[in-house]
């Protein structure tokens, strides 16, 4: 039973990490490929969205920071002049969020 709880332990902060290691490399990317004025805080943007993902954790349950995250990354690059406009990605949707955790709080968070 014990080695059954630390299996799927391991395999949940597994899916965070490598889920952590692709956003990385894609918001490196993303970054890169942006218009030379807009590099520099497109990667502070995201380097602050990625802290507010992390904190998002530490409240809610990872299924749902997830989605959250999917959600708000398609309404982001769905459009070619948000994707790289740093005021896009370094503020949280408050109505997203509402709609994925004021519902369902992980245990111990708020």
């Amino acid at each position: 039973m014990f080695e059954q709880a630390e299996r799927e332990s391991r395999e949940s902060d597994y899916r965070i990490s490598s889920f952590f290691t692709a956003w990385a490399a894609h918001s490196g990317n993303q970054v890169k490929l942006a218009p030379p004025l807009l590099q520099g805080d497109l990667g502070t943007a995201l380097s602050i969205y990625t802290m507010n993902l992390y904190d998002l954790l530490e409240m809610y349950a990872w299924e749902e920071v997830k989605a959250y995250h999917f959600q708000f990354h398609r309404k982001r690059v769905t459009t070619r002049t948000s994707i790289y406009h740093a005021s896009e990605w370094q503020l949280l949707d408050i109505e997203l969020l509402a709609s994925k955790f004021f519902v369902h709080p992980a245990p111990g968070g708020p």
